[in-house]
């Protein structure tokens, strides 16, 4: 009795769920090339952003390194530029002012 009650469902149900069943399968298949298409997209800027990120990390790297020298260059000359910079305005500061600029900043 319970075989003949299930067999009668499937009878009723099949044509309600067979399209859907059919529909669901055309799309899969309709946007399978999609789907291939997103995939191989999204593999490609991984690839190209993990280049992206290889190359910027070397930079800074880099840069900073350059950074350390020049500091590591510069810094043993620190007191000699502020001697120079000392001597430089001294010697402005007694240097005479040219005729014309003294009379243009009276006026």
């Amino acid at each position: 009795m319970m075989t003949m009650l299930a067999a009668l469902a499937m009878l009723i149900l099949l044509p309600v769920v067979l399209p859907f069943l059919l529909i669901g399968l055309v799309l899969r298949l309709v946007f399978l090339p999609l789907k291939l298409l997103g995939f191989a997209v999204r593999v490609v800027f991984k690839v190209v952003g993990l280049a992206a990120s290889i190359v910027f990390a070397v930079l800074g790297v880099g840069l900073g390194l350059l950074v350390v020298a020049a500091f590591a260059i510069v810094l043993p000359l620190l007191p000699l530029l502020v001697i120079a910079a000392g001597i430089w305005l001294v010697a402005r500061a007694i240097r005479p002012q040219p005729a014309v600029l003294a009379v243009a900043r009276r006026a």
